[in-house]
């Protein structure tokens, strides 16, 4: 039971202790200043934890003579946990370097027309494909020789899917590699064998000795006069070559040109071909000689593998060339013809 006395006795110890914390009131506007630690001041606090702890035990201890009860135990102020684990430092992302960039593909362009041939040489026949100026083309391999002459280059031309030989020559190609770092081909088809040799029927005509002798008059035809070259060559041994330049594109053979079609008639032949190979001949080749005028296997000419022999007699030249460009006058077909007389040696 608490009596009066204790009750009085336990207000005056919580009145000393109240005003021992509050201390005397401020009579003029605080200010905020920044404040130092130091080992005073920090001393300082510390008592000020304790008083208020005292005090709040004095409160618990009225109450409880008050009420009857045993004060509760104070609790006692804990500083924050500390994690003593050392900070784990997550390192920056590197930065990987820029790949250097891809090579260029290896790829050749055709300028002004060329045979894809099955293999390394004019020799090799029939032609593959005839591509026309400006198509590319994938290059594979490379001969410095082929037969019977000049380089030639293995290639594989994406818009058709063909695969074949094309000549190196620049008049007929142009690479954004040096040709001679190319591989070797891996197999190169044999070379063409000449027909055998038939044993000779009863002759009833001639074997000439010496190609036909050719005699034309000047040729005549539709096409552009300016900025354009054009000459039919004609000799003995291949008969015609269309020599044509447009200026506009270049001064190389065939520039400006995709390709040219033949036709020879009279005295019952009807001779076509078109042509793919600047300079453009009418039996083939021009990389860069044409092929000679053909012959059977007894030696005599014919127009074309095949084709009919040769007579003498009046003969009638038709020279078509598909160009590049729309003239204004003549369009993309430039013809030249003429008339020419075969006399047998």
């Amino acid at each position: 039971m608490v009596t009066k006395k204790g009750m009085m006795a336990a207000v005056f110890a919580m009145s000393m202790l109240v005003a021992a914390c509050g201390g005397q009131q401020a009579t003029e506007e605080p200010t905020v200043a920044v404040v130092q630690p130091t080992a005073a001041g920090v001393d300082a606090v510390g008592t000020s934890v304790q008083q208020t702890v005292a005090a709040i035990a004095v409160a618990q201890t009225v109450a409880a003579l008050t009420t009857g009860q045993a004060p509760a135990p104070a609790a006692t102020p804990t500083a924050a946990a500390v994690d003593p684990s050392p900070t784990t430092e997550v390192a920056a992302p590197t930065t990987a370097p820029a790949a250097s960039p891809p090579p260029a593909a290896a790829v050749c362009r055709v300028i002004g027309g060329v045979n894809v041939r099955p293999g390394p040489g004019i020799v090799y026949e029939p032609v593959v494909v005839a591509l026309g100026a400006d198509i590319e083309m994938i290059p594979l391999a490379f001969v410095p020789v082929g037969l019977p002459q000049g380089p030639w280059l293995q290639v594989q031309v994406p818009a058709t899917g063909d695969v074949g030989w094309v000549s190196a020559l620049p008049q007929y190609v142009q690479c954004n590699v040096d040709l001679a770092t190319l591989p070797p081909p891996g197999v190169i088809p044999p070379t063409p064998l000449p027909p055998p040799t038939a044993v000779p029927p009863t002759a009833t005509r001639p074997v000439a000795s010496a190609p036909p002798d050719i005699d034309n008059d000047a040729p005549g035809g539709s096409f552009p006069r300016d900025n354009v070259l054009g000459e039919v060559i004609v000799n003995p041994t291949f008969l015609f070559r269309m020599d044509v330049r447009d200026l506009t594109f270049g001064s190389h053979e065939g520039a400006g040109t995709n390709f040219a079609e033949f036709s020879i008639t009279g005295n019952g032949v009807d001779y076509f071909r078109r042509e793919g190979t600047a300079g453009y001949c009418v039996f083939g080749g021009g990389e860069p000689t044409c092929n000679p005028w053909p012959t059977d296997e007894l030696g005599r000419y014919t127009w074309g593998e095949g084709g009919p022999l040769v007579e003498n007699g009046e003969f009638f030249a038709s020279i078509t060339v598909n160009a590049q460009r729309d003239d204004p006058e003549f369009g993309n077909s430039w013809n030249w013809n003429f008339p020419f007389r075969v006399t047998l040696p």
